[in-house]
């Protein structure tokens, strides 16, 4: 679905989700709540509470509590279809022996049908004919395939699939399985990211204090800094910058860094106009330092500065 519409009744939400950016939002729920709605393309209506009739209604509490009619409705068939696989399927049948009677005191003397479940023997239980790993229902051999198509029907990658699984269901090798079905789906693979994350590539562990160093700008309540920060003890040094961030600023500010710390072997930095300038070059080929840009677009790749400056 391209796109698509969101109705509330309570009028604020409207703006915030139409119009504001993150940065004009005060308050970090409504921040967070942009923020996951950020990869979906909708747009937020409004409609008067005594015409949101469904959802007014669904968010209501019950007038009354419910009869025993009411919690046997509620029964999803797809319990009862486990329940009489569960009895039928010779591996939960020996599973719950197993379990009523009590597990064997060594390995050996388990049925090798059960032997995946020797590690967590003590997490196991049955429940109304069911057999349950704490929370989770353990799901029969031919229900399994099923229950994969059920997990993987949203399309929401690997590891959230995973984590869902968690949640509600186990059996021997689920994560392993889960993983197989979805590198085998052809829908997921044709909408795979083009362009794959490369791993980080990292340095030589430096040797000592201020032989290996990282510097960014930064702005906070109206003024400008620059921070110069160790790479391997962490100790940063902060400048301020009186006027304009320029490379003749940056000079003079790196010049007094490396008076008081020494010369370092490279100094990493990000591709801004100050670090990248004519001026910034030739300082660094005059002084002999080692000038490193990280990759453009990727702020990842400065992280050591970028962590300098959030902790700053």
């Amino acid at each position: 679905m391209q796109q698509f519409e969101v109705m509330t009744d309570y009028r604020p939400l409207i703006l915030i989700l139409n119009s504001k950016s993150m940065v004009d939002i005060e308050k970090p729920r409504l921040q967070r709540l942009r923020e996951r709605l950020g990869q979906f393309n909708f747009v937020a209506t409004w409609r008067q509470g005594k015409l949101h009739a469904i959802p007014d209604a669904l968010s209501r509490a019950p007038v009354h509590d419910p009869t025993p009619d009411d919690e046997e409705a509620e029964q999803d068939g797809s319990h009862q279809i486990a329940s009489m696989v569960a009895r039928l399927d010779p591996e939960m049948v020996a599973l719950k022996d197993a379990i009523l009677t009590g597990f064997p005191e060594h390995r050996t003397q388990l049925e090798p049908l059960l032997g995946p479940y020797w590690g967590l023997r003590d997490c196991l239980a049955v429940d109304d004919g069911l057999v349950v790993c704490g929370r989770r229902l353990v799901v029969p051999q031919c229900l399994r395939r099923a229950t994969l198509q059920k997990l993987h029907a949203s399309r929401q990658g690997v590891e959230r699939t995973k984590r869902r699984a968690r949640q509600a269901v186990y059996w021997p090798r689920v994560d392993q399985d889960i993983t197989n079905c979805i590198g085998t789906c052809s829908k997921c693979q044709l909408h795979l990211p083009s362009q794959q994350k490369e791993p980080m590539m990292t340095g030589k562990a430096p040797s000592r204090v201020f032989e290996a160093v990282s510097a960014d700008y930064f702005a906070w309540a109206g003024r400008t800094f620059l921070v110069y920060v160790d790479r391997l003890s962490g100790w940063p040094f902060v400048s301020r910058v009186t006027g304009e961030a320029s490379a003749r600023d940056l000079v003079s500010s790196l010049r007094g860094m490396f008076a008081a710390t020494g010369l370092p072997a490279y100094i990493r930095t990000d591709g801004g106009p100050q670090f990248s300038a004519r001026l910034t070059r030739e300082f660094f080929r005059r002084w002999g330092g080692d000038h490193q840009q990280s990759t453009p677009h990727y702020p990842q790749s400065n992280g050591h500065a970028e962590a300098a400056v959030k902790a700053v």
